[in-house]
């Protein structure tokens, strides 16, 4: 009877322990930059992370617009305070992998997860012209979206693994 006790309490355990490590990778902080002419937020996570980013801009200026371009190329001219959310679920729920990657605007490795970035001016334009498509590491993905125009950006990550 103890044996079978002891072996449905570690089951328990089992199943339930993924809920113990669900915010076990702080989000970066919270921040706010005015930006004119390019700019970039640069996502690169782990596939493990689950990630939700709150994109605020508010276009700034006498010309009043901005343009949200996403990677796919489509494009959303904005004229009015507008929110974005970003959501890039996790493919795996643990990684094999003991990957690291950095350039222009990302830096990802083992005790960072999760790196999200904002990039403006002659950073933004080095960003655009180097990055040719998707990261070479198994276990990496980035994921962009560049604004041009003359706003202030915030964003809000939060970021979960399990």
């Amino acid at each position: 009877m103890k044996v079978r006790l002891f072996l449905v309490l570690v089951l328990v355990l089992i199943l339930v322990a993924p809920a113990f490590a669900l915010f076990h990778t702080p989000p970066p902080s919270t921040y706010q930059s005015p930006a004119s002419g390019s700019s970039v937020v640069v996502i690169a996570r782990e596939d493990y992370i689950y990630v939700r980013v709150i994109l605020t801009i508010q276009p700034d200026g006498q010309n009043q617009t901005a343009v949200l371009t996403f990677p796919n190329g489509t494009a959303v001219t904005i004229t009015d305070r507008q929110t974005e959310t970003i959501v890039l679920p996790n493919t795996v729920y643990f990684s094999a992998y003991d990957t690291g990657i950095y350039g222009d605007g990302y830096h990802v490795y083992g005790n960072q997860p999760l790196d999200v970035s904002l990039l403006t001016g002659e950073n933004a334009t080095n960003f655009l012209t180097s990055y040719s498509g998707p990261v070479p590491l198994q276990g990496i993905r980035l994921y962009y979206v560049a604004i041009d125009g003359e706003a202030m950006i915030s964003t809000q990550v939060l970021g979960v693994s399990l």
